[in-house]
Formats: C-alpha cells, structure tokens, sequence
C-alpha cells in the first residue's frame, strides 16, 4: 500500500516519488520510495546507466512507472 507521494530525497519504502529530469538521477539512485513515476525515456535511461553499476532495482524494489 502507497501511504504519501515526497521528492526523491524523503520518500521513504510505501511512497511514490517522481524524476522528471537526468538531473535528479543520482537521487533517483539513492530513493527508498517504492514507485519512482518519471518518462518512457528517462526510465530507459536511468536503468540503461545503472545497470553495471550499484543500483540493483529488483533489490531496492524500485518500481519505474
């Protein structure tokens, strides 16, 4: 269940939070929200970026939307 929307920076696990721009990816990388909304783009992006790297979505349990 999804309890409040924050910005990447406070959300916390069973809150949705939003990236809208390549700017914010890092914080993207560090959210404990559950559900991240943000483009078709900057989800192909921000996963085709981090997906070598330490951002293990499936174990942050980040769902993309």
């Amino acid at each position: 269940e999804l309890t409040d929307v924050k910005d990447l920076a406070n959300a916390q696990k069973s809150e949705i939070t939003f990236l809208h721009s390549k700017r914010y990816t890092d914080l993207a990388k560090k959210t404990k929200a559950s559900v991240c909304i943000t483009t078709k783009i900057l989800k192909n992006e921000f996963l085709d970026l981090h997906k070598n790297n330490d951002l293990d979505v499936s174990k942050n349990k980040i769902n993309f939307i």
